[in-house]
């Protein structure tokens, strides 16, 4: 009985376990990837289209249950448990039943997590694509506004004397390899 109880919380936990239908899709699609099962991690407003400014449709509660459909550049197509389809941001999204790192599935995962490092992949959103990038033009004026911000070393000065600020020699660490070297003050090397 054991066995089997353990079994099961496995086959869930990896969310090989899943209901047989997922808000009128069939497990077919999730199996094809079509469709991936997800939770809003707080609570978040379901938009017509990808886009800050769409029309609202309604919003989903924190902990939902969601299917995901599609993305596009950082926003999912989502069904939720009501049967309401649109747009949430992917940030307000936790898929269920994927692990954090590929193929890291069972105890010795849990014992080689404590034990051993893994590299972590994340992901970068920026909220626009290729065509977003082709389409680009530059605007002088905000580049000339950034050139207005850089400062001198008199304006440092001048900005620390103002505040009061006294100069510290602090030590700097350098990376040579594998190994850190501690420059200090006094260190010419």
């Amino acid at each position: 009985m054991k066995v089997i109880m353990i079994l099961l919380m496995l086959l869930i936990f990896t969310g090989l376990a899943q209901p047989s239908s997922v808000y009128g899709k069939s497990n077919t699609e999730l199996k094809q990837g079509k469709l991936q099962r997800g939770k809003v991690i707080k609570k978040t407003y379901v938009l017509a289209k990808p886009a800050f400014k769409s029309s609202v449709l309604g919003e989903i509660t924190s902990d939902e249950t969601i299917a995901v459909q599609t993305r596009q550049r950082s926003w999912y197509q989502v069904i939720s448990e009501q049967g309401l389809t649109g747009w949430v941001k992917m940030l307000n999204v936790r898929f269920i039943g994927i692990a954090k790192r590929q193929g890291e599935f069972g105890l010795s995962a849990l014992v080689d997590s404590v034990s051993k490092t893994a590299p972590t992949s994340s992901t970068g959103i920026r909220g626009f694509d290729e065509e977003d990038l082709k389409k680009a033009q530059a605007n002088l004026e905000q580049v000339e506004l950034l050139d207005s911000y850089q400062s001198t070393a008199t304006l440092a000065k001048q900005f620390a004397d103002d505040g009061k600020l006294k100069a510290k020699q602090l030590p700097i660490k350098i990376a040579l390899g594998s190994k850190i070297k501690l420059i200090d003050k006094g260190d010419k090397s």
